[in-house]
């Protein structure tokens, strides 16, 4: 009966409305907002630059999450720049209308400039653990889907010791920018702050291209360059400037990271109790020319929740997995129709849905690597060597 009534509500007044506050209650919220803007904790939810990456000068400080048009200034021996922090619905927070329209949980947005001239091959982007994630059942299906979207992305995720995952920052971040910089040295070049809600990051990454191929070569979405530059001799020959302002927006709308809920394909799970109690780590590493070990950081950010810390660590699932999980692992991806769908769920290329381009064929066992890189703890001064 109850569907009955609704079924009649969608058909002559669509949704209920929503009461409005009395005024104690828009006190009582407005109150809530203030005190979590303070304490710079959304619900259960922290956001903070990493306090044990002590190269940046933030290093600690907590994000007022989805303040989106007062961007935090930070510094580290290799990039300088500002970021700001959006979780789509993170309790009490100030409001953005950056999500109207756009399929997205969450945006890491920076801009700024590098301190040296980098190798794009050399400065990647990724999550580095210092004790192992427990896997659940199903947990090589997102991982293989991830490694379809980007063929360029290595991992040991399921490693005993310290778990990682990682793609060149050229072919991870899901939008890119490229700017020539202003005259202001009061923001070391980058002008005012000119994002903030429905004013968002386009992609426009024609500047990597060498010169000779920029008027010949139609323009790239997020799918395009993250295929173009998982070639890593056109990686090796390409260099992430100093005379130039970068912007990027590491987003998706796989993680709501109020829950630590994760949907991937048919891998739906909250991941919080499987973290085995530690935060979520997001960082951009420099490697040496050797390629052996991280020689610093652009930048490095955690996200927490309260729950994470708390009960037992659950057991390994995929020991013990059930018959519908096993036939899980047998799903085969089609990487062009996977990469397409992506592109087009989180409108992030242009015109994605006409791009007909062929991608370079890869495998999820292509993807993967036996040994974690070497990650030392960087220091300003091995940074300046």
């Amino acid at each position: 009966m109850a569907s009955f009534f609704g079924g009649i509500k969608d058909i002559f007044g669509g949704k209920t409305k929503k009461k409005p506050l009395t005024a104690a209650e828009k006190k009582k919220s407005l109150a809530a907002r203030a005190q979590a803007i303070k304490d710079r904790k959304f619900g259960e939810l922290t956001v903070r630059f990493n306090p044990d990456v002590t190269e940046c000068d933030k290093a600690g400080v907590k994000f007022i999450v989805n303040d989106d048009t007062n961007p935090i200034l930070f510094e580290t021996p290799f990039f300088k720049g500002r970021m700001i922090v959006r979780v789509k619905n993170a309790v009490n927070a100030p409001e953005t209308t950056y999500w109207k329209g756009k399929a997205r949980k969450f945006s890491i947005q920076v801009q700024g400039r590098f301190k040296k001239r980098l190798c794009a091959n050399n400065v990647r982007t990724g999550s580095y653990f210092n004790k192992r994630i427990i896997p659940p059942w199903g947990a090589s299906i997102p991982m293989k889907i991830l490694c379809t979207i980007d063929p360029s992305l290595r991992h040991d995720v399921f490693s005993e010791k310290k778990p990682w995952v990682c793609s060149p920052l050229i072919c991870g971040v899901e939008q890119c920018s490229i700017q020539k910089p202003t005259a202001d040295a009061a923001t070391n070049g980058l002008g005012p702050w000119t994002y903030g809600g429905e004013k968002r990051i386009e992609e426009d990454s024609h500047l990597f291209l060498p010169e000779a191929e920029r008027a010949t070569t139609p323009k790239m979405g997020f799918k395009q360059r993250c295929h173009y530059f998982s070639d890593v001799t056109k990686r090796k020959k390409t260099f992430w400037e100093p005379d130039l302002v970068y912007n990027f927006d590491f987003l998706s709308a796989r993680v709501d990271f109020n829950k630590f809920d994760v949907v991937i394909g048919p891998f739906r799970k909250g991941m919080a109790p499987y973290m085995n109690k530690q935060p979520f780590d997001f960082r951009a590493t420099v490697y040496d020319d050797a390629d052996e070990k991280v020689i610093g950081h652009l930048f490095a950010i955690q996200f927490y929740i309260d729950s994470m810390f708390e009960g037992e660590v659950p057991k390994d699932e995929d020991k013990n997995a059930p018959e519908a999980a096993l036939k899980l692992e047998e799903l085969q991806i089609d990487p062009e129709k996977t990469a397409e769908e992506y592109d087009e769920s989180l409108g992030l290329s242009p015109h994605a849905n006409k791009s007909k381009s062929r991608l370079p064929e890869t495998s999820a066992a292509a993807a993967t690597s036996d040994s974690a890189p070497a990650l030392p703890e960087a220091s300003a001064a091995a940074a300046s060597e």
